[in-house]
């Protein structure tokens, strides 16, 4: 259960990262969200450091695939995102002009923007507009994918 937790919360946006990263490889940037690898004045550390991203969902389709997925895990996902969302956006930094290296608008429960706070709506909708829209956009698209693909799980067979 919990790779099919980790894999139905994951793979939708990492994979998302893989595509606008490899189109940053051929000059062709897809959404903007992989930007910050190419660009020399952030540390080649960190930017090494996110390739994570780039292996992850692949080693999550890995994993479910021989263990079976579980269909608690998008509900139990969903718990989980809520909760970090909240975390995050009462108990870590908003946004701010130069954060240097602090980590800001952490799950962009702010916005889009590390420097400055969206202004469309305000922030508690906002918030509460990312928690209905990731589970419908991203985790419940996965759930039903890998419910349809993957085998059941050992315990279910």
């Amino acid at each position: 259960m919990l790779v099919s937790i980790c894999a139905v919360g994951i793979i939708a946006s990492q994979t998302l990262w893989v595509i606008d990263f490899l189109s940053n490889l051929i000059g062709h940037p897809f959404t903007g969200l992989t930007d910050y690898m190419f660009m020399a004045n952030h540390s080649l550390f960190l930017r090494g450091l996110s390739l994570f991203h780039g292996w992850l969902p692949f080693l999550l389709v890995y994993l479910v695939w021989p263990l079976g997925y579980d269909g608690r895990g998008q509900p139990a996902w969903t718990v989980v995102a809520w909760a970090l969302l909240l975390i995050s956006f009462f108990l870590m930094p908003p946004p701010r002009p130069d954060p240097g290296l602090t980590p800001v608008n952490i799950d962009y429960v702010w916005g889009f923007n590390d420097t400055e706070a969206q202004h469309w709506m305000p922030p508690v909708i906002w918030v509460a507009a990312l928690m209905i829209l990731l589970p419908a956009v991203l985790y419940a698209p996965v759930h039903f994918l890998l419910r349809g693909l993957m085998p059941k799980p050992m315990r279910a067979r």
